[in-house]
């Protein structure tokens, strides 16, 4: 089998308090994958038991540690950046994803991939918002952002929703 997704929003670091941060990754596996409202030591050391028992016939790590929006940490990022270096990024069954929208240039990422996703180009956009019902935006500033699939999206939503209760 491959390996369990573990998705972490990196945005609610910013709110965790100073102790949380200290072992944010653990905290959220706590409360959001294991069901407990706090850190819970005994859960965590059992976690990582089971990371460490041996990967017999094993072709992909035991967990997929998806990491999302690195750029929207606000907060102090060295307590993140310790335990991703000391607990989670050389482990032999732990794999990481790092979303960013900003390039990160951090050294702890050297040697991962890059993978940057392509934005839409304007023939995607228009066909889109065509299928929407709605024209080209006007205002040249709007239009980077339509490049991003969810961007469009919302774009959409939020012009369905002005239309409806406008008139």
């Amino acid at each position: 089998p491959g390996p369990i997704p573990l998705f972490i929003s990196l945005n609610e670091y910013n709110q965790a308090s100073l102790s949380e941060r200290e072992h944010f990754l653990e905290w959220y596996l706590c409360r959001y994958f294991l069901g407990q409202r706090d850190y819970q030591p005994e859960l965590v050391e059992r976690f990582w038991k089971w990371l460490d028992l041996p990967a017999r016939n094993r072709q992909f790590p035991r967990i997929l540690l998806m990491l999302d929006g690195f750029n929207e940490i606000t907060a102090d990022q060295q307590p993140l950046l310790r335990d991703l270096n000391q607990q989670w990024k050389d482990h032999p069954q732990v794999q990481i994803l790092l979303t960013s929208r900003e390039e990160a240039q951090l050294t702890w990422t050297k040697g991962f991939q890059k993978i940057e996703l392509q934005g839409l180009d304007q023939e995607n956009i228009r066909a889109f918002l065509a299928d929407s019902g709605q024209a080209m935006p006007t205002d040249p500033r709007i239009l980077p952002l339509l490049k991003n699939p969810m961007m469009l999206t919302l774009f959409t939503s939020s012009s369905q929703l002005t239309e409806q209760y406008s008139g």
